[in-house]
Parts: structure tokens; sequence; C-alpha cells
């Protein structure tokens, strides 16, 4: 993936330094359509900078601007690979489709975390973006990309993708990190991608099955009040309140 941060952007974060830096709402009110379609739950907690921010445009504290890669690497992926409907001759319940790729159809959804966005047009600013883009394959092979850009997503087969050796390769908006299968000015959203900094983020996953969901590996582990948490199934909302205008997909 390439991202399109100038130096003093919005790069990707780890999830310990987030909740290290990150609290949980003594009262909040769950938004029936709100959170990521993979991490969000019936649970309707919401965090919130422990350092309260100034205001919709402060990006002051230094873990807002996340980690650039390194060589290409960066931090952690979360990596969900789960089974997708698929026209078979036989029925095959999940966990037989997980364990057996080459004769199912399987997804995988690579999570990708940036701690803030700020937004071109001024509003739509906030903290904690749950990005994705996501991979399908059919019968051990892979058969469509589907990146994630704001609220919304695009399908393209894998031949009509572009490809970086067994890669496929996507472009990551500057600022909101919406996420694009082409370089330059995004219509109708008004995102720009530019081809600045390559993530191989291939090299750092943290691949999670469903039956994982429950696990103590995913806990928070802070001394806030999110410690012992599961970030998987008890957390709804990750970033402060919104104030003022809301944008589509900007939440």
């Amino acid at each position: 993936m390439w991202l399109s941060e100038y130096d003093d952007g919005y790069w990707p974060q780890d999830l310990q330094t987030f909740f290290d830096n990150m609290e949980a709402l003594e009262f909040y009110e769950r938004d029936s359509d709100a959170g990521n379609d993979l991490l969000s739950n019936t649970n309707s907690l919401r965090m919130t900078t422990r350092v309260p921010l100034t205001g919709p445009y402060d990006d002051s504290q230094e873990f807002l601007h996340g980690k650039r890669p390194h060589n290409g690497e960066g931090v952690a992926i979360q990596t969900f690979i789960h089974p997708i409907n698929a026209d078979l001759e036989t029925e095959m319940d999940p966990l037989e489709m997980l364990l057996n790729p080459e004769e199912s159809s399987v997804e995988v959804s690579y999570i990708y975390f940036m701690a803030y966005d700020s937004v071109e047009w001024g509003i739509g600013f906030h903290v904690g973006d749950i990005e994705k883009t996501k991979v399908q394959f059919t019968k051990g092979q892979p058969t469509h990309v589907l990146p994630s850009f704001h609220a919304w997503q695009k399908t393209k087969e894998w031949d009509q993708v572009q490809k970086l050796g067994k890669h496929p390769v996507v472009y990551n908006a500057r600022g909101t990190h919406a996420t694009y299968f082409t370089a330059g000015e995004q219509v109708p959203t008004f995102d720009w991608t530019y081809p600045k900094e390559a993530w191989n983020f291939w090299h750092n996953l943290d691949v999670i099955f469903p039956w994982d969901y429950l696990k103590d590996d995913f806990k928070i582990k802070t001394d806030s009040n999110l410690n012992g948490l599961n970030y998987l199934t008890e957390v709804n909302k990750w970033g402060n309140e919104a104030r003022g205008q809301k944008v589509p997909g900007e939440q």
C-alpha cells in the first residue's frame, strides 16, 4: 500500500500505544450504525483521549501522528480470515472452510489503524480511524480486491488490479486514510492519493480467526479504565465524541 502522508502527517499507529493514551467514557450511548463491521459489537463503549483535546483540530499529542513505516514495514496489521458465501457443490461448516481453503471461499480483511484523521475540506476531523482492504479467495486462488474508502468500498477482480509481484497495490489517501485503486484526485470524495511511502504490511500480520475473538490476547493491557476489556468484542467507538457538523463516513 502506498501512503500519501507528508513528513508531519498521520501515519499508522500500533494499538498498544493508542490504548496507553486513551480511556473509556463513564457514560455512553450506542449509535446503532456506528463502528466497523469487524471491530464492533453490541457493546457501546467509547474510547476518548486521556488528555482532553482543545478542539476538533487539536493534533498536538504525539501519539496521534502514528509511526512512519521503516523500510516498507510498520505496525502490525490486524488480519481477519473468515469464510464467505460461495457456490459450492457440497456444504461446509465455517471451520472446515477455513481449514480447507482450496475447497472453499475465504475472505482476508487487512485492518490498518490510524490514531487521527485530518480531512482536507475542514470538517470531519476525528480520533481513531479503522480502515481496511479485503482480498477474497476461491479454492485457494485470489479472485477480488475490495479497498474501503470512508463508509464505502469498491470491488475489482484480481486480474484488473495493479500488482507488485504477487501483492495487489492500493493507495491510502492523505489525511483521511481512505483507500483506492489509483493515485491522484479521487472523485467525488475529493481525497488525494500520492505514492509517497510504501508500506509492505504483509511483513507484520496479526492473524485472527473467528474462534480467536474471546482470547486473552485481545484484552487491553494499560493502566486506564480500559484495562481488561476485549477490544474486539467490548469497544464500539474508537475516538472522542463528535462536536459540530458530521461528515458521512468520517464520524
